[in-house]
């Protein structure tokens, strides 16, 4: 067998670095939660290629406030090299969806300030969250998918109590989107 490396272009240069890494290890790009509060136990599940036998893998989070992320170890049954995943870190509190929460009757009750973790477990998948505000208040909310590997690209909607739209993230930009309302 012969594997070839190279540049897309062609081109090269000092800056084209690459590390390419060959064994028997699963092929994890996301944690599930993607985000955990410093000093805390998380459980943790993946995704990625090829992971139908990995198991959950528990976590105790440092709580070193210097630290903003973690790598994960996973390991099969049995592998004698391991893959892993970045797991964030904050002092924020972590909330996980629970489904079902695909229509505004059955969103899931947050406070403003968590980090939220959600999968889309299917086509079509929406998940809905409700939370308190005040007039006046400043509030950001802040995609984080393919900063950690995700191959999510997510669209944010605002919606009032009514369901009317107050803001929206570009589903077409390149970058991860924010509403800041």
């Amino acid at each position: 067998h012969i594997l070839e490396v190279r540049d897309i272009r062609y081109q090269g240069g000092k800056d084209h670095a690459f590390r390419l890494r060959m064994g028997d290890f699963p092929c994890v790009t996301t944690p599930y939660p993607m985000g955990a509060k410093r000093g805390q136990d998380v459980a943790l599940f993946f995704a990625g290629s090829d992971i139908d036998s990995l198991q959950r893998v528990d976590v105790r989070v440092p709580a070193d406030p210097h630290l903003d992320s973690i790598n994960v170890v996973v390991k099969r049954a049995g592998g004698t090299v391991s893959g892993f995943a970045t797991l964030s870190i904050g002092n924020a509190e972590e909330v996980t969806e629970t489904e079902p929460n695909d229509s505004a009757n059955q969103a899931n009750r947050i406070d403003l300030g968590a980090g939220l973790n959600g999968r889309m477990n299917q086509p079509n998948d929406v998940d809905h969250f409700v939370f308190t505000a005040k007039k006046g208040q400043k509030f950001t909310f802040r995609e984080v998918t393919r900063s950690q590997n995700s191959p999510c690209d997510l669209m944010l909607q605002l919606l009032n109590t009514k369901g009317g739209q107050v803001a929206t993230t570009n589903d077409s930009d390149v970058n991860e989107g924010s509403i800041t309302y």
